[in-house]
């Protein structure tokens, strides 16, 4: 009887020693997984790869939920899992946030163009714009055609700011 119990000492000590490893283990996992998440903030992978975030994290939770229970070693395939579907994340949000954002510029137009007519000026011209930019603007965008702010001619075109 006495060597059961000894017997069963050594092989809980085993477990516990085990069970510490493998609980050390997963917390350092969950501290990187929260560090993936941050990562996954900051890619914005909710507004561009929303199903891939939505998966990343509910494989998260259950690893968290597994790691919480004690179940340390059946908690690594979902961190894996994590990981692997977040990074899946994160490359389709940069790739879609960059896209969107050479789509932005590429639709912006940096000026337009305005046929003078008789009896313009540029501050007539750009008090027409209602403010949006200054006879000066408008100057120093065409200053390679016109020479002088004060004489310009009917039928010259104009750049003017896109604004």
């Amino acid at each position: 009887m006495l060597k059961k119990l000894s017997l069963l000492v050594v092989v809980g000590m085993l477990m516990v020693s085990c069970n510490s490893e493998d609980y050390a283990r997963i917390q350092s996992e969950v501290e990187s997984a929260n560090q993936k998440v941050e990562a996954m903030n900051q890619a914005q992978t909710a507004r561009y790869a929303p199903n891939l975030t939505e998966s990343a994290l509910s494989s998260l939770k259950e690893a968290k939920d597994l790691a919480k229970d004690g179940f340390y070693i059946e908690a690594e395939p979902k961190l894996e899992s994590f990981h692997s579907t977040a990074d899946q994340a994160i490359s389709k949000a940069v790739s879609l946030r960059e896209a969107s954002q050479v789509k932005e510029v590429a639709a912006a137009p940096k000026t337009t163009t305005y046929k003078i007519k008789r009896g313009d000026w540029l501050s007539k011209i750009a008090r027409r714009s209602n403010g949006r930019y200054t006879w000066n603007e408008i100057y120093q965008l065409n200053k390679a055609s016109v020479k002088n702010p004060n004489k310009i001619y009917a039928g010259r075109i104009l750049q003017l700011p896109a604004n």
